[in-house]
This record gives structure tokens, C-alpha cells and sequence, in this order.
């Protein structure tokens, strides 16, 4: 369910910092989409 309104600066500033935690350093090659949710399909045919 989409949030409907933008992300604020701090919270894609919390994404940012859980990624440059030491104990995050398996996460490689990966694409965070951050959108609220509006890319989030439910259910067949979504």
C-alpha cells in the first residue's frame, strides 16, 4: 500500500546509515527502490 507523499531527507538518510554499518557488510550489489511502497504488487494480477 503505497504511502502516498515523497520520503523525507531523514528517511532515506536511515537507509543510508543501516548501509554503512560494519555489521552489514554482506550486502553487496543490491538496488533499494524507495518509493512508499508504489511498487509493491498484491495479489494476482497486481
Amino acid at each position: 500500500m503505497p504511502l502516498g507523499r515523497p520520503a523525507c531527507p531523514r528517511e532515506i538518510g536511515r537507509l543510508i546509515a543501516y548501509l554503512v554499518r560494519a555489521d552489514v557488510d554482506y550486502v553487496t550489489a543490491q538496488s533499494f527502490v524507495v518509493n512508499g511502497g508504489r511498487s509493491v504488487n498484491v495479489g494476482q494480477g497486481a
